[in-house]
């Protein structure tokens, strides 16, 4: 058995940022992986933004026709240019992350970890031990225990796809439904999205919800709201989808393929966690105290997707090093997740930090809503936006901004100055007097507040 001071367990921004820190601090540090490089670097956060970026382009330029752009008939996707496009930030993705590791210092082992016991794990005929095991595995797609489910394909298999099918269902209205389909949708796919709830995207503002349904229905997308699919059936060459709502009423649509969208869970089932007597979840997430460690197991850790917080990349970075400094300098930090901004890329974008309406509501909260749409704005009717609005919530004596949502051309960029006010305690009349550059959508967030 193979020693060390510490062993991480998955390759992504969290596991990546606490093996680091510690290999730096001249920890004997080994990481384990089955394919290197984590979800967003391989089939997330990235490859969707290089194709997203194409996408939304198009989109833009079709709003600008006629405006000074060429025709919208001269637009056109070929979907083997934007794989290559793609393929540009994801094919090196594995080796240049195992070259970066070996380069620290640091032990690269590939395969699959199980825990044998308390602090070790086993990877195919060897085993490892540490006195700190962190588990940085991420999350997969949610079960779908439906009659058919075989035929489902995933968002993976979305990315890398060789050809475009002509028509396609999305079953799941959460952010990978919402974000692939404005992708196929501009690429010349015929799209559904069964979206399960009748108010999808529970995460966002749900009026400005409401605007991106509209705007993904005038790309010819149709919204099913409320409606799951329930089972799949295989039609010579062709797909069925049977969508239910919760009414029993049942609707089927052919379809060439068929995608996963419900929503993804931790990815602990295979660990054997409970070897190791760590304690989980009814999803699967590993239960943690405030400053990341298992509550069941003193040697383990769990950073990302794996706690069953908040599921985004900063998250699991910020995770990562409080994590690595909490081993290094046995310190019990914590972390703060009420300002993490979070981004649907759509066209439009919508953004969002802090606290929801119902949020503030439950907790009893009282608060000022100021409540722009600011199509009309410079920087939003430059682009002929249709859909671009903002909600900001103040505390009731109109200072403390407690949460921000937006919709728009430049929601995604826009969100970070709302989340830097929050995060620093900057008031909304601080925030109004802060100097911008014009015209710009930052500057616009003065008169958001």
């Amino acid at each position: 058995m193979k020693k060390f001071d510490v062993i991480v367990i998955g390759s992504g921004p969290g596991g990546s940022k606490v093996a680091k820190k510690c290999v730096e601090a001249g920890k004997k540090t080994a990481i384990i992986d089955m394919r290197f490089g984590g979800t967003c670097a391989l089939r997330g956060c990235t490859p969707k933004k290089a194709m997203e970026a194409v996408t939304t382009t198009l989109s833009t330029a079709k709003l600008l026709s006629g405006h000074g752009a060429p025709e919208k008939s001269n637009y056109k996707v070929k979907w083997q240019d934007l794989q290559k496009h793609r393929a540009h930030f994801t094919d090196d993705v594995t080796e240049d992350t195992i070259e970066m590791f070996n380069d620290t210092g640091m032990t690269v082992i590939e395969g699959k970890a199980v825990f044998s016991d308390k602090n070790t794990v086993t990877v195919g005929k060897k085993s490892y031990s540490a006195e700190h095991i962190v588990v940085a595995v991420g999350a997969e797609p949610r079960s779908m225990d439906i009659p058919g489910s075989k035929h489902l394909l995933y968002s993976e298999d979305f990315i890398y796809q060789d050809k475009l099918p002509k028509k396609i269902i999305f079953a799941g209205g959460g952010y990978i439904g919402f974000e692939m389909s404005h992708i196929a949708a501009t690429c010349g796919a015929e799209v559904t999205i069964a979206a399960g709830s009748e108010t999808p995207l529970s995460q966002f503002d749900p009026d400005l919800v409401q605007h991106l349904i509209k705007a993904t229905e005038d790309k010819g997308i149709e919204v099913k709201q409320g409606f799951d699919v329930v089972e799949i059936k295989k039609k010579g060459k062709k797909l069925v989808a049977v969508l239910e709502n919760e009414n029993g009423k049942k609707e089927e649509i052919k379809a060439d393929a068929i995608y996963h969208s419900a929503g993804r869970v931790p990815q602990t089932k295979a660990l054997k966690l409970k070897k190791a007597g760590v304690k989980t979840d009814d999803n699967g997430a590993i239960i943690t105290n405030q400053t990341m460690r298992s509550n069941s197991n003193k040697h383990v850790w769990a950073v990302g997707d794996v706690t069953g917080k908040i599921p985004l990349t900063p998250v699991a970075e910020v995770e990562g090093s409080v994590v690595a400094d909490n081993i290094l300098k046995g310190k019990k930090e914590r972390i703060d997740y009420a300002h993490f901004p979070s981004v649907l890329f759509c066209h439009p974008k919508v953004a969002s930090v802090g606290k929801l309406a119902s949020e503030l509501d439950e907790a009893g909260i009282e608060y000022q809503t100021v409540e722009n749409e600011i199509t009309d704005t410079l920087t939003e009717r430059a682009y002929h936006s249709r859909y671009a609005g903002a909600k900001v919530f103040l505390d009731k004596k109109g200072e403390k901004i407690l949460g921000a949502h937006l919709i728009g051309q430049h929601a995604h960029e826009t969100i970070n100055l709302f989340a830097m006010a929050m995060q620093h305690g900057i008031t909304a009349k601080e925030l109004q007097k802060v100097r911008m550059g014009y015209p710009t959508a930052g500057n616009g967030v003065r008169g958001f507040v």
